[in-house]
């Protein structure tokens, strides 16, 4: 397994990726080394890609021996970098981070982990309901930045829909000699077209880390992604994907069909005032994918016996997570609305 050196040509001390500067640098004399930045412009077709890189072959953990102290290190089969457990210089496999499938980008970190802790705290201190002795903590537990590998689509919709479009009408009637009104509505049938341009929905590709949290962790510009290059690993964990692309392309293109869904209600509604039985005859074109690196801190933090793990996007951060609901609190929010009712109650009577 070849294995990515970052050793500073200066002092002989370790180089690893600084998000402040954007390229790769050495903590203990400040020498700079520029990192090669291109744009990232290539995509895939979905109808050439082989299944049979989807077929990861199960493999013992890499062990391989450290460039820079010697020892011999041991990595697990889905990790593409990380740090030596006993120097701590920065390890990075360069043909088992391309084994699977070459990445199409990468968006390195732009905000460093001192930026992710504090923007943490403020968070926490923002949950109302969280417990004020939660609020007061400063040790927010171990924070990672890691690489996770993101499945990345585009692709054209021409949708021919059917629908009932209803139109409400006001009808007078009596009833124990008083006159009222109800609203009847009149259906009519209606069927059009749709085409609209789906572009970079962004699916995770990896197990490791709680799914409900990665679906909603959003903020990620692809748009300004680089081509991959392994220096903007140096420093950070990275995970090979383990979920397959075909896989997650249903997915996204579930959430294509529930998109045109509302786009379909949305537009029979310029017209009537209620909607019904939809139906949608889809034909997909210029369905494209990219295989991309995105930047993820991870944060796990104990408090009364019990894990709670946040999620930090390392491009915008925009922060996602778990915290604990003080009982008390929630019992006075019940107990003030229970009396500002019963005063409702009392003077309105």
């Amino acid at each position: 397994m070849k294995l990515k050196k970052f050793v500073c040509s200066n002092c002989g001390g370790k180089t690893e990726f600084d998000v402040k500067s954007q390229e790769l640098k050495c903590p203990n004399c400040g020498t700079v080394y520029g990192i090669l930045k291109e744009e990232a412009s290539s995509k895939h077709l979905i109808s050439e890609y082989s299944a049979n890189v989807d077929a990861i072959e199960k493999q013992e953990a890499s062990v391989l021996e450290c460039s820079s102290c010697g020892a011999t290190i041991e990595l697990e089969t889905t990790v593409v970098s990380g740090k030596c457990p006993y120097c701590d210089s920065p390890v990075v496999m360069t043909e088992k981070a391309v084994a699977s499938i070459p990445p199409d980008g990468i968006c390195p970190f732009k905000i460093d982990k001192h930026e992710a802790v504090s923007r943490f705290r403020k968070w926490i201190k923002g949950k109302w309901l969280a417990p004020n002795s939660l609020k007061n903590m400063y040790q927010s537990g171990k924070i990672l930045g890691v690489y996770l590998p993101y499945w990345v689509f585009d692709a054209d919709a021409s949708c021919r829909y059917t629908a009932s479009g209803g139109k409400d009408r006001k009808v007078e009637y009596r009833e124990n000699g008083e006159t009222k009104t109800r609203t009847e509505t009149d259906w009519y049938p209606v069927s059009g077209n749709i085409f609209h341009s789906f572009k970079d929905k962004i699916i995770r590709a990896t197990k490791s880390i709680n799914e409900r949290l990665l679906k909603i962790l959003g903020g990620f510009n692809v748009n300004n992604a680089y081509k991959f290059h392994h220096d903007f690993f140096a420093g950070f964990s990275s995970e090979i994907f383990n979920i397959p692309m075909q896989t997650t392309y249903e997915e996204a293109k579930q959430y294509f069909q529930n998109e045109l869904h509302y786009m379909v209600e949305a537009k029979v509604r310029r017209s009537y005032d209620r909607v019904r039985n939809i139906t949608m005859w889809i034909k997909w074109s210029n369905e494209y994918y990219r295989f991309m690196f995105l930047p993820v801190y991870t944060m796990a933090y104990f408090f009364n016996g019990k894990t709670y793990q946040i999620l930090i996007n390392g491009d915008s951060g925009q922060i996602v997570g778990d915290y604990p609901k003080s009982v008390w609190k929630i019992i006075l929010i019940i107990f003030a609305v229970l009396i500002i009712a019963g005063l409702i109650w009392y003077f309105t009577q």
